[in-house]
């Protein structure tokens, strides 16, 4: 089988393939919608040579996932942060210190998670979250979840009475402090 969508979101998920295809993507599984009964869209592997097929399937939520081979760490970083979305990244390699200089904080992206799957399950003590990009919205899990749920609210008090020159009607002593200032500090 694979997932269930519904008739306009699979004729607009197979836009998005043919269009990435247009683009110069190859298709090495799935690509099509299933046939038989129901919405169903095969889960789709693409690869591609050059970042105009990226393009093409940026904002696609569905069964696909598009590989695109990279000369080195750097450039992988700039074509992941040259998107939009940043929900999430995944970084593999068997060095783990170099794995983790290749993700945060390189990465424009909410979370990353080093030699796993991109997921949107997280432990509780930490947040997953999609800021500052176009995917998603908050935060949720962790410190920074729980504050998502509060309204910072700033409270300055001063004592009743006193001068205040600033406020109208304006005290008819401005122009004497104002000299006094200019006197004391900008002579």
């Amino acid at each position: 089988m694979g997932p269930l969508i519904s008739q306009a979101a699979r004729e607009r998920f197979d836009q998005f393939i043919r269009a990435t295809v247009a683009q110069g993507a190859q298709v090495v599984t799935g690509g099509e919608p299933r046939p038989g009964p129901g919405w169903f869209y095969a889960p789709t592997v693409l690869s591609a040579q050059s970042a105009e097929p990226e393009l093409a399937l940026a904002g696609v939520f569905g069964p696909v996932v598009l590989v695109r081979q990279v000369r080195d760490p750097e450039e992988a970083v700039a074509a992941a942060n040259s998107s939009r979305f940043g929900l999430a990244a995944s970084v593999w390699g068997r060095n783990l210190d170099a794995a983790r200089a290749g993700g945060q904080p390189a990465l424009d992206a909410g979370t990353v998670t080093i030699n796993d799957a991109v997921t949107t399950h997280r432990p509780r003590v930490g947040p997953l979250s999609a800021e500052p990009k176009a995917s998603g919205f908050g935060r949720v899990h962790g410190v920074h979840g729980i504050r998502e749920f509060a309204q910072t609210q700033v409270e300055q008090t001063r004592h009743a009475g006193g001068l205040r020159p600033q406020l109208f009607p304006y005290s008819q002593r401005i122009p004497t402090l104002l000299k006094a200032y200019l006197r004391l500090f900008h002579r």
